[in-house]
């Protein structure tokens, strides 16, 4: 949750503008929030961050799933 007691926001934005899936119309209020608010930057922070992990597992995940899909398969035979 948020603690910015001033954030009129829907609770997704956030999430929403660290993935640019905001319009540039939703998005100067916001970054003009985010000028003045050092919790909601910190959220926003946690967010990218929290994205940023995700991609790294995904991408991990695409890069062995060939070399299990092959151990699997060489199994069933």
């Amino acid at each position: 949750m948020n603690a910015c007691s001033e954030f009129r926001f829907p609770a997704d934005l956030l999430e929403r503008y660290a993935m640019g899936k905001v319009s540039h119309l939703d998005c100067g209020p916001l970054e003009e929030h985010l000028i003045l608010c050092a919790a909601c930057r910190k959220r926003l922070m946690q967010v990218e961050e929290f994205i940023l992990v995700i991609r790294a597992a995904l991408n991990e995940l695409d890069t062995h799933s060939e070399t299990r899909i092959g151990a699997q398969s060489a199994l069933a035979l």
